[in-house]
């Protein structure tokens, strides 16, 4: 199976992606894996930031209703969607960080 490549990073606008992170709306997003298959997603972003040196959206994914890391190097194409997620980002960031066995005394801004 020939392995797809996914978009270079400047191809995602990161910048929007955090506007919207900030906004609480949803995106549709068609992701790449490490072993090229392609899905497609509605997620609730709250935050794009690095693990190790890679770029990543963090989100809560509606397909499989849990806090999904992408990497913004693997996201083929991006929907800006207008709705709104019915969390507000600060508790979806609260609910990740307790998720994660952290305590959530900072919050995103």
């Amino acid at each position: 199976t020939p392995r797809r490549e996914a978009n270079k990073p400047e191809s995602v606008d990161v910048a929007r992606l955090r506007v919207w992170s900030r906004h609480g709306r949803k995106l549709r997003i068609q992701y790449v894996d490490v072993s090229g298959a392609t899905s497609c997603r509605t997620v609730w972003p709250f935050m794009v930031g690095y693990v190790l040196s890679t770029q990543v959206l963090i989100a809560w994914c509606e397909l499989r209703q849990e806090f999904r890391f992408f990497r913004t190097d693997r996201l083929v194409e991006v929907v800006f969607l207008e709705d709104q997620y019915p969390e507000g980002r600060t508790k979806l960031h609260r609910r990740w960080l307790e998720q994660r066995g952290m305590e959530p005394d900072w919050v995103v801004s």
